[in-house]
């Protein structure tokens, strides 16, 4: 490998691997097409999800995915949905940071839709359980808010502005948090 430094004013590709000295993978630029399947505790998994995403992913040093910037967009066919929402169009973006040898902790998300859909927020997660235990966000009825929930995801404390600007501090049952 040449220690040569190279100049550019544009390069057109569909996916960079970064690597480290050794040529293991330290992050990936890609489009659509070339996005790579999670790597999680070393095994390759299979990606899930219909909206096609470019984006980065972040590996730490034993090759597991370790986080991510994703994005992409999609407009529906016939064959989605059984035709519902044919010609019709969804957005989404989504930023996290995954557990060791785990999934996400963390996410900043966004999604919107011509079908009348529009969601965004951030969100920390439980690992390994997957239990939602904070979220700020958007709601699709036009509210925003701020949920607290306890280890089992069961909802502790919530805050909440309606669409209107109204302040909602809505009932929700106490009783002792147990483990």
């Amino acid at each position: 490998m040449s220690n040569k430094k190279e100049k550019m004013v544009e390069l057109d590709v569909e996916k960079i691997n970064i690597v480290d000295q050794d040529g293991n993978v330290r992050m990936s630029l890609f489009n659509s097409d070339r996005i790579p399947d999670p790597i999680i505790d070393g095994k390759t998994c299979v990606r899930s999800g219909i909206v096609p995403l470019s984006g980065m992913l972040f590996y730490n040093n034993d090759g597991d995915e370790c986080g991510g910037l994703v994005f992409g967009s999609r407009t529906y066919t016939s064959e989605d949905f059984d035709g519902k929402y044919t010609g019709k169009t969804e957005s989404s973006a989504s930023f996290t940071f995954d557990g060791y040898k785990g999934d996400q902790v963390t996410q900043m998300y966004f999604h919107e839709s011509t079908i009348g859909e529009r969601m965004y927020g951030y969100t920390l997660y439980d690992r390994p359980s997957g239990v939602t235990r904070a979220q700020m966000d958007r709601s699709q009825d036009g509210s925003v808010g701020v949920k607290l929930s306890d280890s089992k995801g069961q909802e502790r404390i919530r805050l909440v502005v309606d669409a209107n600007g109204w302040r909602m501090i809505p009932t929700i049952h106490v009783s002792k948090i147990t483990d």
